[in-house]
């Protein structure tokens, strides 16, 4: 049993839903597990209308992101978005 724990303990970084560890924490920290060490990756995570910072955490390895995009008003209305046919 214990190394069934282990195992789920290094791969909840790839499950996507599994509950938000940090929900409960007074500071950012990763989603994961809960370590406050985590950095910025030097990248960003892009959706359809933003772009957001992404993070690693040193503990688990996992990546995640900020809540606020980096684009402004401004610039998120000029984006266009493509139609489905």
């Amino acid at each position: 049993m214990r190394l069934l724990e282990e195992v789920y303990v290094q791969l909840r970084p790839w499950v996507k839903s599994h509950p938000n560890m940090g929900l409960n924490s007074s500071g950012s920290c990763c989603p994961n597990c809960g370590s406050f060490e985590i950095k910025p990756n030097g990248g960003y995570y892009t959706t359809m209308t933003n772009m957001y910072e992404s993070y690693r955490c040193d503990n688990c390895g996992g990546l995640s992101r900020q809540l606020k995009g980096e684009l402004g008003l401004a610039e998120r209305k000029q984006l266009m978005r493509s139609l489905p046919r």
